[in-house]
């Protein structure tokens, strides 16, 4: 039993490596370092990776809770785009300045929480933030004509 969850353990830290490196992949290659030619963009891209897994495994190995503690907020903070992605997704109309209210303040209960150590029932400090942050990305008060602007022709060409 131990050695399943010691499994579990190790594939869910794979899970979370994998998935920010190809972050740091995406990163490099559209924001950071895009001029780079086509075929210096592998090798750019594999030692960020690289440099990026070599400095976690040191801050693991050093300061355990401050990566534990990072790796709890960059979920709690995460998660409050999935309003956001709901909103592009069903083309919802939502003003930018709705949008990143909604967002800050999700996240800001969610950092809040985290941080005072308590919990409203036991219930995750992010899926609480990601509730404040829907309510008020999606609430009814904000629509009005003059808040949202709907596409032009001239927008989309």
């Amino acid at each position: 039993m131990v050695a399943l969850a010691a499994a579990g353990a190790l594939l869910a830290g794979l899970l979370v490596l994998a998935a920010t490196s190809l972050n740091i992949a995406a990163m490099m290659t559209r924001n950071i370092a895009p001029g780079l030619g086509r075929r210096h963009p592998k090798r750019a891209i594999n030692l960020a990776v690289i440099l990026f897994l070599v400095l976690a495994l040191a801050a693991t190995t050093r300061a355990p809770a401050i990566m534990l503690t990072a790796l709890n907020l960059s979920g709690y903070v995460g998660i409050q785009f999935a309003s956001l992605w709901f909103v592009i997704l069903t083309d919802w109309p939502v003003s930018a300045r709705i949008a990143g209210l909604g967002l800050l303040s999700g996240a800001g209960v969610a950092i809040a929480l985290f941080a005072d150590g308590g919990s409203i029932g036991g219930v995750n400090p992010g899926l609480v933030g990601l509730v404040v942050n829907c309510a008020v990305v999606f609430c009814p008060l904000w629509r009005s004509s003059r808040n949202v602007r709907s596409l032009a022709e001239e927008d989309v060409s």
